[in-house]
C-alpha cells in the first residue's frame, strides 16, 4: 500500500494534483516519530526520483507506518489518528485542563493509547489481571476512572469494542499520571 501510495503521489504532483492532508496537524503531535520517518521518506523520494512531494505526504505516509504498528494493513491508520486525537480531547475535556504535548507524561500517555488501540484492533487486550487490583485502581483515581470510562463508551460506540476491566484499569493508571504531571 505504501509503495502504490507514493507511485500515485508522484504522477499527482508531476500532474499538478496533489492532495491536502487535513490531519497533518495531528499526525505531528501524536504520531511525530512515525512523522519524521514521513519527512525521511520524502527526501529519499526526491533523491531517487527527482519529484519533491509536500508535507502533506510525509503524513501520509506516517498513517501507512501507524497502520503496518498496528499490524493492519488496510487504511486504519487515518482513523487511528483521528481515534487517538478525540481520545486526548475526551481526556482535556473531562479535566478541563491541557496536556503538555511536550512532556514525558504526555509521551508515556501516547505511547499507551496507539498500543491500547492496536490491542484493540488486532483483539489483544490485557487478560488475567486481578480484578481487585483492578477495583483498587479504579477506586483509587475515581476522576481519571471516570475518564477512562468515557473513553471505553467513545471506543464501544467507534470501534463495536468494549474494552475490558483490565484496560480500563491501566487507562486509568496512564491517565492519571498524566493528568498529574506538572
Amino acid at each position: 500500500n505504501l509503495c502504490d501510495h507514493i507511485h500515485f503521489a508522484i504522477k499527482r504532483m508531476k500532474e499538478g494534483l496533489p492532495i491536502h492532508n487535513a490531519l497533518l496537524t495531528e499526525i505531528k503531535r501524536f504520531y511525530s516519530h512515525e512523522y519524521q520517518i514521513g519527512l525521511e521518506a520524502l527526501q529519499i523520494v526526491e533523491k531517487r526520483t527527482g519529484c519533491l512531494l509536500p508535507e502533506d505526504e510525509a503524513g501520509f505516509i506516517a498513517t501507512h507506518i501507524v497502520n503496518a504498528e498496528m499490524g493492519n494493513f488496510n487504511s486504519r491508520g487515518y482513523d487511528i489518528v483521528v481515534m487517538t486525537k478525540d481520545i486526548i480531547n475526551i481526556i482535556q475535556y473531562h479535566f478541563q485542563k491541557d496536556l503538555d504535548h511536550r512532556s514525558f507524561a504526555f509521551e508515556e500517555l501516547m505511547v499507551y493509547i496507539k498500543h491500547m488501540l492496536r490491542r484493540i484492533i488486532t483483539n489483544q487486550m490485557h487478560h488475567g489481571e486481578d480484578e481487585e487490583i483492578c477495583a483498587l485502581i479504579c477506586t483509587k483515581f475515581p476522576a481519571a476512572y471516570d475518564c477512562s470510562a468515557k473513553i471505553a463508551k467513545f471506543i464501544l460506540q467507534q470501534m463495536k469494542v468494549q474494552p475490558n476491566m483490565e484496560e480500563i484499569a491501566y487507562m486509568t493508571l496512564n491517565i492519571n499520571r498524566a493528568m498529574r504531571d506538572k
